[in-house]
């Protein structure tokens, strides 16, 4: 009767060996069935809403960026994790959801703790600075800048990091206007939604310099011409392109709108056929100082 028992217990767990091994296995074979799950905690939602209720707009706000990082680097780890051990079907789970993260958009919602302050001085020419700036420019044409066709989306995010850090790190540089003006060009032709955005940077290029050889007025004229469609601001801008820029068909396409704009009608102050805004290589928006605009004197 035992050796029978004994028989039967052992066919039991031969049959089922999921239940009775107790090493861990040498293979992991794929997980079947569909884990796709809740993309929160309740619990924990309910913590973090207690914990946020009297939370003003700042503080929002920082804590998203924290709780991005965070889920970044988190999901990272154990996505490498993952790798290490063998766990084939998991790893590709998170590589899923950080592709997933890579298409999302997150918006700047508080621009002044986005965008350097207005009382920036470009007055010291520091080594570090130009060589950042130069390595800056590269990894953007490496990105497509200039050139949308090859358009790489993460190394073009990596171009505007650095000129960030650029103007953090070295905020006397005589590099921190050409910086600006480029954050700006990448946010415009390269970001959704982010135009209110890249006219500040553009602001703060010509404020920080204000003989600042990139056409910076200019651009944000004809962002907050089209894109904005904040005309007024758009008229001032192309007024002053008209003086302190040298690109012969920048300031022939800003005499243009200003006419236009100031011929408008009354109805609903502005005409219904405007004139196509210049293309990008009219705006002369790649490469440093030496080599943006003519300087005067020179032949355009």
């Amino acid at each position: 009767m035992k050796a029978r028992i004994v028989t039967v217990a052992a066919a039991v767990c031969l049959s089922s060996s999921w239940a009775c091994r107790t090493d861990a296995p040498i293979t992991r074979g794929p997980m079947k069935g569909n884990r796709v799950t809740a993309f929160e905690s309740v619990e924990l939602a309910r913590q973090s809403d207690a914990s946020l209720a009297q939370a003003g707009e700042v503080d929002l706000v920082e804590q998203l960026i924290q709780y991005r990082t965070s889920y970044r680097r988190t999901l990272q780890q154990l996505h490498d994790y993952y790798e290490q051990h063998g766990y084939e079907e998991k790893r590709l789970w998170a590589q899923g959801e950080l592709q997933d993260i890579g298409r999302i958009r997150p918006y700047h919602y508080l621009y002044d703790s986005e965008i350097a302050r207005l009382d920036l001085s470009p007055r010291d020419r520091i080594v570090e600075a130009d060589a950042l700036y130069k390595e800056a420019l590269a990894v953007a044409a490496q990105a497509g800048h200039g050139t949308p066709v090859f358009f790489n989306q993460e190394k073009m995010g990596q171009a505007l990091a650095m000129l960030k850090q650029l103007i953090r790190t070295y905020p006397m540089s005589d590099k921190i206007d050409d910086a600006a003006f480029h954050c700006g060009e990448m946010l415009k032709e390269y970001y959704k939604n982010q135009d209110s955005v890249a006219v500040q940077w553009y602001e703060r290029a010509w404020t920080w310099d204000p003989a600042t050889p990139h056409p910076a007025r200019f651009q944000a004229a004809v962002v907050y011409d089209y894109r904005l469609h904040d005309r007024k601001r758009a008229l001032e801008l192309y007024r002053a392109a008209l003086t302190t820029e040298s690109s012969r068909s920048n300031r022939h396409f800003a005499l243009a709108r200003i006419k236009e704009l100031t011929e408008a009608t009354p109805v609903d102050g502005e005409r219904t056929t405007p004139v196509a805004p210049p293309s990008p290589a009219a705006s002369a928006t790649a490469g440093p100082k030496e080599s943006v605009d003519p300087r005067p004197g020179k032949p355009e």
